[in-house]
């Protein structure tokens, strides 16, 4: 039997060589555009603020896109898509809000005249 001095510790013939697991997933990061698409929506409904839904809808995009573009770096997606849902009904609720002034409006343009 060889001396112990010979072969290191870790190396030693007949020992078979243990490989350590690797963890299988690493921590993923967040995505900032996506965190301020969903704060922008949240404020375009939850306030009177609804000028900031169509900002977050564009910025939801921006944040999808830079997702998709690196798979495995970002990990809040579903912070994007809820961004972009709020952004969306904020949006079409900002479009119904300004019709609605505009025929009101008119209406009382039409009744004045």
């Amino acid at each position: 039997m060889p001396d112990d001095e010979e072969y290191p510790p870790e190396r030693r013939p007949g020992q078979p060589n243990y490989v350590y697991p690797q963890p299988l997933h690493r921590k993923l990061r967040d995505n900032s555009a996506a965190t301020t698409s969903m704060v922008l929506g949240i404020l375009g409904l939850g306030t009177l603020l609804a000028i900031l839904s169509p900002l977050a809808w564009v910025k939801a995009n921006q944040a999808l896109a830079e997702i998709d573009a690196n798979p495995g770096v970002y990990g809040n997606r579903s912070m994007a898509v809820a961004g972009r849902i709020t952004g969306m009904i904020g949006s079409i609720l900002l479009i119904a809000g300004l019709v609605f002034c505009l025929l009101l409006l008119v209406i009382a343009i039409v009744s004045s005249g």
